[in-house]
């Protein structure tokens, strides 16, 4: 969204499992001397906690963007199976871990990756109009 007006730094490295993700005291003091943080709250913990402790001035939570709600009954979709059928096809979603009842892969929905990127924008142009 930024283009070369912006410098992108990811705190979770290549191949980590981004919800056991620790962070480095270099890393919670980037978050706080960053121009805008992206970040998707309740994802990683420890990127929450940075935000809590930093206070960064310019913050996207990709969540609140995306429109991301709890899904009725806890299971999403699967609220009305019962813990057999439910059982049959839980590995089929294929992303190995669970995430409650808020379904956090916004980014497999064009439309809520839209909106994020929509609220990106706007915020880069708060920060320069």
């Amino acid at each position: 969204v930024g283009g070369e007006h912006g410098d992108v730094s990811n705190l979770t490295p290549p191949a980590a499992e981004p919800h056991d993700l620790e962070l480095a005291p270099a890393q919670v003091r980037a978050i706080g001397d960053a121009d805008l943080v992206v970040y998707l709250s309740g994802f990683q913990p420890a990127v929450d906690e940075g935000i809590e402790q930093r206070a960064p001035e310019h913050v996207v939570d990709a969540a609140e963007s995306a429109g991301l709600e709890e899904h009725p009954g806890g299971e999403g979709e699967h609220a009305d199976e019962s813990a057999e059928e439910h059982a049959e096809h839980a590995d089929d979603s294929g992303d190995g871990h669970d995430h409650g009842a808020t379904d956090p892969h916004f980014w497999l929905d064009p439309t809520r990756l839209a909106a994020v990127g929509d609220a990106v924008a706007d915020e880069l142009s708060a920060i320069d109009p």
